[in-house]
């Protein structure tokens, strides 16, 4: 079953979210990956708004946006899921992460369909996203990660974008800078700092399988040496009876024998 949490009233958000947000003056941003739960005729419709109009043209339907959404519900396990930005209960923009692209190898996360309302672009949302959509792929076990887009030389939207993606983001395309006067498809990726790809061990909750066998072996050897002590301490009847007549044989012996040097002893010259 999926746990169905409302996005809009959830007021945590996580450290470098909020420092975006506060950077650029604005409220923090809440990004969570959208489940089955959050699937509404209104909300399904007020998210393919969104990325149509980020795109400037018909992007995605709303039965693309069912499915993307109900992919969020495997949890971790999911490979392809839709990241939904909010701030004070909006929607403000999406992207999707994909662990495992059929175009690229093992090991080489994307995310793309990065979508920010056009009313508060540039204001921490898409860093918002990214964060959390490479945190994600982080997470499970990427070292590297794929983007692609379209690059027109003199278009101010794709030297914007070509600032920030290859820019700011950090990502490096195959094909070296643009050339050309001609619209081109740039693939760009970049390694995943190792900061985020190594946690930090958890603390142990108990002891180990080793520890408890060497405990076991220990608790052992303790009652076997108190088994053996307490049968030293404690022997049987029968060890008694012989001790006891050992004793008194000794004793009747060692009586004759002093007898017999203290007669000795008088005729002694």
């Amino acid at each position: 079953a999926v746990k169905c949490d409302d996005p809009k009233t959830d007021k945590a958000v996580t450290a470098e979210h909020a420092g975006v947000a506060v950077r650029s003056g604005h409220a923090p941003v809440k990004v969570v990956v959208g489940t089955s739960c959050d699937i509404s005729a209104e909300f399904v419709r007020e998210i393919c708004l969104l990325i149509n109009e980020a795109y400037g043209h018909m992007r995605v339907s709303t039965s693309d946006v069912k499915n993307r959404l109900r992919m969020g519900d495997a949890g971790p396990a999911a490979n392809r899921v839709l990241h939904l930005a909010f701030r004070e209960g909006k929607l403000v923009g999406c992207c999707s992460s994909t662990v495992q692209p059929p175009w690229t190898e093992r090991g080489c996360g994307h995310w793309g369909l990065l979508s920010v309302d056009p009313a508060v672009q540039g204001t921490g949302v898409a860093s918002a996203l990214v964060a959390a959509a490479e945190s994600r792929l982080a997470d499970s076990r990427c070292v590297a990660i794929q983007i692609e887009y379209e690059f027109t030389p003199g278009d101010a939207y794709s030297e914007r974008l070509l600032a920030w993606y290859e820019g700011k983001c950090g990502f490096v395309c195959s094909s070296g800078p643009p050339r050309g006067r001609w619209c081109e498809f740039r693939k760009c990726r970049k390694q995943i700092p190792l900061q985020l790809r190594v946690k930090p061990p958890k603390a142990r909750a108990s002891a180990s399988p080793i520890d408890k066998r060497s405990s076991s072996v220990t608790r052992s050897a303790s009652v076997r040496a108190q088994v053996t002590t307490s049968a030293v301490k404690q022997p049987s009847d029968g060890l008694k009876e012989l001790v006891a007549r050992t004793v008194q044989a000794l004793t009747r012996r060692c009586s004759r024998h002093s007898s017999g040097s203290e007669a000795s002893a008088e005729f002694h010259p």
